[in-house]
């Protein structure tokens, strides 16, 4: 994702929050509906993918910048074959935490589905960074995987 649609992207979901969130219209902090996360999470791991999609789905329609519920749904969206999906989220998780590996990571992923091989090389290669930066080898070394299978598409 380039920097400028980053910034695009940022500036709408900034613009979308300043009305006041779902979240915030129904009585509830961020972080009340963590359990219900966990559920979702359960889910996804247990292979359960239409269950975790829509319970990240509608944890996001309550609180669209939580970066985890954003997570959780570009993971759901990846393991279910909505790419374009993944791709959005993948942009607020991006927004909402920029130093962080893993938003480029799932955006990487998610255009590396779509066939947008240059894309995906360029998000892969920002998540490799990242990841290198915060010393996660282990995401490090996926990107770099997807990173040469990308080149092998190209």
């Amino acid at each position: 994702m380039t920097q400028s649609g980053v910034a695009e992207f940022r500036s709408a979901l900034q613009d979308f929050l300043a009305e006041g969130s779902i979240l915030q219209r129904m009585g509830l902090q961020s972080g009340d509906l963590d359990p219900l996360g966990q559920i979702a999470r359960n889910d996804l791991v247990a292979g359960n993918v239409d269950a975790a999609l829509g319970g990240f789905a509608r944890l996001v329609m309550v609180e669209p910048a939580n970066a985890d519920y954003q997570i959780g749904l570009a993971e759901a969206a990846l393991a279910a074959g909505h790419a374009e999906l993944a791709m959005h989220s993948a942009a607020v998780v991006i927004a909402e935490r920029p130093r962080s590996p893993v938003g480029y990571f799932l955006s990487g992923r998610a255009a590396l589905a779509m066939g947008e091989i240059e894309v995906a090389i360029e998000d892969l290669v920002d998540a490799a960074r990242l990841a290198e930066v915060a010393g996660d080898r282990s995401l490090a070394s996926s990107a770099q995987q997807l990173i040469a299978l990308s080149r092998a598409r190209s």
